[in-house]
């Protein structure tokens, strides 16, 4: 990705963190075994598909790595209620994917089924995914004559504009 984006170009990504999807009301009468559905399904989805369900958290220090520089990050969640939009999302993804998993014997009827349920249910809440926002750019390299590299960052300023300033960097010898 960082490949092809040019000097001076932006990355925006929107990435979700599956570690949070839990029942909101600890009180509510499905809410433990909800809890436990989730996190049966988390460690199915883990083994068998090799999907880093918490990768939202480890995207700034990737970014980082492959040299964008840090603008803006921010995560939020929500708390959603049975037979909401986002409750249905969920629901119709667990229709596929929960077949799977009771079909090889990680989830049971009963647990496939509470789950639909509390999905359905107005008077469950849960906590939605955590999802995370980054904002990064690459830096802007500019040779002068007399031969140090500056790099453009991009920062924020005191009334939240961002204001690009070079900043000077020692030249790596081979």
């Amino acid at each position: 990705m960082v490949q092809l984006v040019k000097p001076n170009g932006w990355v925006f990504t929107i990435d979700a963190d599956l570690c949070i999807l839990s029942a909101a009301d600890p009180g509510h009468r499905d809410a433990s075994r909800f809890d436990e559905v989730c996190r049966k399904a988390a460690a199915y989805i883990c083994e068998h598909y090799s999907i880093n369900y918490r990768m939202g958290r480890s995207l700034s220090k990737l970014f980082e790595e492959a040299g964008l520089v840090d603008v803006d990050n921010s995560a939020w969640t929500g708390v959603s209620r049975g037979g909401s939009p986002r409750a249905e999302l969920w629901r119709r993804n667990w229709q596929v994917s929960g077949q799977k998993m009771m079909a090889d014997g990680a989830l049971s009827r009963e647990e496939y089924e509470l789950y639909l349920a509390a999905m359905t249910d107005p008077t469950f809440r849960f906590l939605d995914a955590l999802y995370f926002r980054n904002l990064w750019q690459k830096t802007f390299h500019v040779s002068l004559p007399n031969c140090r590299r500056y790099h453009r960052v991009v920062m924020p300023s005191k009334d939240g504009d961002r204001v690009g300033i070079l900043r000077a960097a020692r030249r790596r010898r081979p």
